[in-house]
């Protein structure tokens, strides 16, 4: 018998469970995203190549320090594995409506829809 066998700890893999982002422009989708979880949202789009800027936001946003409010993303469905938001982005988004949030300041633990530019 391998000593440890059977009380080793959980691996990464089995510690951490996925990530699916299925991303949309409007009524179209543009891409079904799988990943490790949890993971910042602004990231995962960006590393996937999802424009996720209007064409001016592009020239002002702030790199994802979640100052500029241009990484705006509607969440249509699986808020509850999104991280709450903070008081920043709270107060940053109190008048466009709960299911907007800042993708910088998103961490996603499970499944999420997004529209990206709402």
């Amino acid at each position: 018998m391998v000593a440890g066998f059977f009380n080793k700890s959980p691996s990464k893999a089995a510690a951490s469970k996925g990530v699916s982002v299925t991303v949309s422009q409007g009524s179209k989708v543009l891409k079904q995203i799988d990943s490790d979880a949890p993971v910042n949202l602004r990231k995962l789009l960006l590393d996937n190549k999802v424009d996720l800027y209007k064409p001016l936001d592009k020239l002002k946003q702030c790199g994802g320090g979640g100052t500029c409010g241009t990484c705006r993303v509607r969440v249509t469905e699986g808020m509850e594995n999104c991280s709450k938001k903070g008081l920043g982005e709270e107060k940053m988004l109190k008048a466009v409506g709960a299911d907007i949030r800042l993708a910088c300041c998103t961490r996603v633990t499970g499944p999420v829809s997004v529209t990206v530019k709402p």
